[in-house]
């Protein structure tokens, strides 16, 4: 061990600070890796979520942001002649000298929102209700280890804003939906797809919606392929009215 480390850990000793809390820990995607299966093991022991419902997620290490220090996001990428939607979960380098403590911080921050979308669960806003229990008890079962918190230059998003956002609704037989916030250029395009695939996707009919929510400012709009959030009929009508979601043309299919 180099010479500086070695009087930094008596240092720390010294204070009765573990090393993992004194020392900078490099942020790689091999060491985000071996994190999140160990924060998704002992959460799911701790009884607040199931490990196993847990789908495969990339991680990626970029430089410092301004807005994020850490950001779960889903995106279609080209596999040989096939395109897949992949989960991430983007990490920044916010400081050369992160301790363990605070990289793990926001990485259960960007798992809560990964066990949420591949979940499918419903919640009121990007950091709702839902959101914000399951921090709550991680938060308790863990307070010597972590420190979970909704801050930074990302506010919470909720009420009119300013954009009008497109949006599809899909309702199929089996008494699903999916809104999908679209493109405005591709809104006709995307209503002809369905359609067309209308008996494949056994869709019952669609919708070509809007609002003005600021919920919807953070979601990807879809440009090449539908994805969005999947609910029942019960779970949209409350969803409408949360989010103001009008519906200005119908098509029963």
């Amino acid at each position: 061990m180099p010479m500086q480390a070695i009087i930094l850990l008596l240092i720390a000793e010294k204070l009765n600070l573990s090393a993992n809390y004194y020392f900078a820990m490099i942020l790689t995607e091999k060491f985000l890796l071996l994190r999140h299966k160990y924060w998704m093991e002992r959460i799911g022991e701790a009884g607040i979520w199931d490990a196993e419902k847990f789908k495969p997620v990339m991680f990626i290490v970029r430089k410092r942001s301004k807005s994020y220090d850490g950001l779960f996001c889903r995106k279609w990428v080209k596999k040989g002649e096939r395109e897949e939607l992949q989960d991430s979960i983007i990490m920044y380098q916010q400081y050369p000298d992160l301790s363990q403590q605070e990289i793990d911080d926001t990485l259960v921050h960007e798992m809560i929102h990964q066990y949420i979308y591949q979940n499918n669960i419903i919640d009121s806003s990007t950091h709702g209700k839902v959101f914000l229990n399951f921090m709550r008890r991680i938060n308790d079962s863990f307070p010597n280890e972590l420190n979970l918190r909704v801050s930074g230059g990302i506010k919470e998003r909720s009420g009119e804003g300013d954009t009008l956002h497109k949006l599809i609704i899909v309702h199929h037989d089996s008494g699903l939906c999916h809104c999908c916030k679209v493109n405005p250029n591709k809104s006709d395009v995307f209503m002809r797809l369905i359609g067309e695939h209308k008996n494949d996707w056994k869709v019952r009919s669609y919708e070509l919606c809007e609002s003005k929510d600021r919920y919807f400012d953070s979601f990807t709009a879809c440009t090449h392929r539908l994805h969005g959030v999947r609910m029942t009929e019960k779970e949209l009508a409350v969803f409408r009215r949360k989010c103001g979601v009008r519906t200005p043309t119908t098509t029963t299919i």
